[in-house]
């Protein structure tokens, strides 16, 4: 009886020189070391991928795949799950970014829709990219935000009653539903700084 010949099995062989794992491994998938058949969407998403890096349009080219909350393409690379794959194409087209905190930012305002076009993507820092949301449009401020209470017609009135003298802080609160921090912050224009 003789052992496997796959290193660190001590299993007995019994085709190939390979023990029974290691040759159903070998005849299905062509090499011992795979233990399960990878999945389809694993080949559909690495073409895609290179796909995107190969793209040369203007247009949005959108991913098709697994996008975090926000709205991001994600997959998995080199064995991390959840990278950001906009961050991934603007690093294999315009190189490493100068440092960590720099952020793969969009020209084309649709990096919350999945868009992956490298021409799109280039290096900038948070407060850049910031800016460029804001030109786009996409800035999630004011009643674009999805936990906003309230609209820009409701600050507005909530300004207007409060600098007129006809309401109270307390019945401004009760009438549009928001504490007393918030209404301080809204009075002091530190939130819905904008309008």
């Amino acid at each position: 009886m003789t052992e496997c010949s796959v290193s660190e099995c001590a299993r007995t062989a019994v085709a190939w020189g390979l023990c029974n794992m290691h040759y159903q491994r070998q005849r299905t998938h062509g090499d011992t070391s795979v233990s399960k058949c990878p999945k389809p969407e694993r080949f559909a998403i690495a073409r895609f991928y290179t796909k995107a890096l190969a793209y040369t349009g203007d247009e949005c080219l959108i991913w098709p795949f697994g996008r975090c909350s926000s709205g991001y393409a994600t997959m998995t690379h080199k064995g991390k799950h959840g990278r950001v794959v906009s961050r991934l194409i603007c690093e294999e087209v315009n190189g490493h970014p100068p440092t960590p905190q720099y952020q793969a930012a969009h020209s084309c305002g649709r990096g919350h829709e999945a868009c992956v076009t490298p021409r799109h993507l280039s290096w900038k820092t948070s407060a850049q990219n910031h800016q460029d949301r804001i030109a786009h449009g996409t800035d999630p401020r004011g009643e674009r935000n999805p936990k906003a209470l309230l609209s820009e017609t409701d600050v507005i009135e909530i300004r207007r009653l409060h600098a007129a003298g006809d309401a109270t802080r307390k019945q401004l609160r009760e009438r549009f539903g928001v504490s007393e921090g918030a209404m301080h912050s809204i009075i002091r224009r530190r939130t819905w700084r904008h309008i």
